[in-house]
């Protein structure tokens, strides 16, 4: 091996080793950075909210408002409406023998009012990772109570092409509890995805108690 060649072997093995040095300064100053941020943070990681939320499952908009009860912890509100709707197709018998033919489509427009408490557990593992906590973006578990009302509710039936339509305000009611695993993401401007499911059981006044299941997807708006 020539002379020139080893050399420049050594100088390419010099600034290797130099260009490992520095890269391996930065990232202990940026861990350090990190570790600092956390060890220094002082204060909430949640934070309060004001949004407007759209279910896209079951149709449900509501406002919304978190308050911080602890550094991970928010009381959580909301009021809003939940739309319904049932179609149906069938047959009833008039006069014993007859048969005809029974359409059916009726539309539900139900008030709903909840009160919750939101503990979200890997918020602060989310920050010191440097991942985007805005609007409270991370996963929970909680529990809240929801009341509801029938509320406004419309039916057409068409019997063999006689229509009737009815209309009324419906004060049945009822209450909900529901065990609650969640999770928000901020996807920029302040919208952000929100997933939520768990068990519940329910108590309607004209059907008593009943267990169910709580499942919302949907997005928000934050203010």
């Amino acid at each position: 091996m020539s002379k020139q060649l080893l050399n420049t072997l050594k100088r390419i093995a010099v600034l290797l080793c130099l260009i490992l040095s520095n890269s391996v300064n930065i990232f202990a100053q940026e861990q350090d950075s990190v570790i600092s941020e956390i060890t220094e943070f002082e204060g909430d990681f949640v934070t309060p909210t004001m949004s407007l939320n759209l279910s896209i499952l079951a149709p449900f908009l509501h406002f919304q408002y978190e308050t911080p009860l602890g550094p991970k912890t928010v009381l959580d509100a909301k009021v809003g409406m939940l739309a319904g709707f049932e179609f149906g197709k069938g047959s009833i018998t008039i006069d014993i023998n007859e048969n005809y033919q029974s359409d059916r489509n009726s539309f539900l427009l139900a008030p709903l009012v909840s009160v919750g408490v939101k503990h979200f557990y890997n918020i602060e593992k989310r920050y010191a990772k440097g991942r985007d906590i805005s609007n409270n973006g991370a996963n929970y578990f909680g529990g809240r109570l929801y009341g509801f009302l029938h509320g406004w509710e419309s039916e057409s039936v068409n019997i063999n092409g006689v229509v009737s339509k009815s209309s009324r305000f419906n004060n049945d009611g009822g209450v909900a509890l529901v065990g609650l695993w969640g999770m928000n993401r901020h996807l920029g401007r302040n919208f952000n995805f929100n997933l939520e499911l768990g068990p519940s059981v329910i108590y309607a006044s004209n059907s008593g108690l009943s267990p169910s299941f709580w499942l919302t997807v949907g997005f928000s708006k934050t203010f």
